[in-house]
């Protein structure tokens, strides 16, 4: 990280010790240009134009000629939009390892040794207050061995009220599990366990259905599953996305890797035709109930967009797609790139949490016409280096 003409102090105490948070010392606005410009560093290298050989004609000796991987409007960093998050107490989920000493806490940096921490401002007021609680009580039962029989926690602020998930390694004692039941009931949180990784989950205080606010809906999702850590930028997220593809009343749209609706239910709600595609069933399963529960016809196909289409998919060619909105996970969409272009949409509006993979799928969609008109950067997690993006492409 370059140096600052606007430092911060950094207002953490364990800035320095946690592996987390690498640009505390700069102050937020700082912050935000310095991600900007890498991401711009990463998109100018695809519309740098490359010498690429031509094929001579008889006679002459072959001369190089330039091209670009991509074609875009963009050509600085200040073209380059942002949506900024508010810059302290924004997660609303997190997942703490046990020390040695018996406390919840990160990773240290460069170490997989866990430092335990007391406070973490980046934590929304409900995960902080969940963390100072498992901490005191895991106090008061110091000669308990903790880091032997607990993996790791992991706190969310989500409806109807905060949840810890306990990953158990072995089986606790009676007398201590009751104990941490009674605090979850004094205190109004919920608990629940999981005994090994991908274990199902069982309550031990208060119900397990659970959802976060996505206004005016509630989308209910499964605890332990994926959602965005930062719900004040996945709000801003969906509303960009929403202006961005401007859908028309009754056209297709495609909401690849649709999850339980995060994109599909806002879409739908302007009168577009939406198509939700997914693998995961159990996820298809919350996706069709957040719909009914909001009103919203929308269709959803269970299919591994990484493999060969079937028949699902030459009807979706069939009756003529407008728009596609792609969020792929970290690993990006490369399998999806081909059938994208047979689609032949008009626009396509890929949002990544990955730079690298963005851009590799970004310069496979300006192999075939594709042009990036409008890139967005948003900042899902201050204080760190992380950003995600958001690209609109168009033909």
């Amino acid at each position: 990280m370059a140096p600052s003409e606007h430092p911060s102090q950094p207002p953490c105490a364990h800035f320095g010790q946690c592996g987390g948070c690498q640009l505390q010392p700069l102050d937020y606005p700082s912050q935000l240009e310095h991600k900007r410009q890498a991401l711009w560093q990463n998109l100018a290298k695809l519309l740098r134009p490359r010498a690429q050989k031509a094929k001579p004609k008889l006679g002459q000796r072959a001369q190089p000629k330039a091209k670009s991987l991509l074609h875009s409007p963009i050509k600085g960093p200040e073209q380059i939009e942002c949506l900024a998050s508010q810059p302290w107490g924004y997660r609303r989920r997190a997942r703490l390892g046990v020390s040695q000493c018996g406390q919840l806490g990160f990773r240290r940096g460069q170490s997989q040794t866990i430092l335990a921490i007391d406070q973490c401002p980046v934590l929304s007021p409900a995960c902080a207050g969940l963390l100072a609680q498992l901490n005191q009580f895991m106090a008061a039962h110091k000669g308990f061995a903790w880091a032997r029989y607990l993996g790791h926690v992991e706190l969310l602020d989500i409806g109807p009220s905060p949840l810890a998930i306990l990953r158990q390694t072995r089986d606790w004692p009676q007398q201590l599990a009751q104990g941490l039941v009674q605090l979850a009931q004094d205190q109004g949180f919920r608990l629940a366990a999981q005994s090994q990784k991908g274990g199902t989950l069982q309550s031990w205080q208060g119900e397990l259905d659970s959802y976060y606010e996505l206004p005016p809906w509630q989308l209910g999702f499964a605890p332990g599953g994926f959602i965005q850590v930062n719900a004040g930028v996945n709000k801003a997220m969906v509303a960009q996305a929403l202006e961005w593809l401007a859908p028309a009343p009754g056209q297709t749209l495609l909401d690849l890797f649709c999850g339980v609706g995060n994109f599909s239910l806002p879409l739908a709600a302007t009168g577009a035709r939406v198509v939700g595609l997914e693998l995961a069933e159990p996820l298809l399963a919350q996706a069709r109930a957040n719909a009914a529960a909001a009103g919203l016809e929308i269709e959803f196909i269970c299919a591994d967009l990484e493999a060969e289409p079937g028949r699902w998919w030459r009807g979706l060619k069939a009756a003529g797609v407008g728009a596609v909105l792609l969020d792929p996970p970290r690993a990006g969409a490369k399998g999806m790139m081909k059938r994208l272009a047979e689609l032949s949409c008009s626009r396509i509006l890929y949002v990544s949490c990955n730079q690298s993979t963005l851009m590799r799928d970004l310069a496979e969609l300006g192999g075939v016409g594709y042009r990036l008109t409008r890139l967005a950067m948003m900042d899902m997690f201050p204080q760190t280096d992380h950003l995600e993006c958001m690209a609109l492409l168009e033909r």
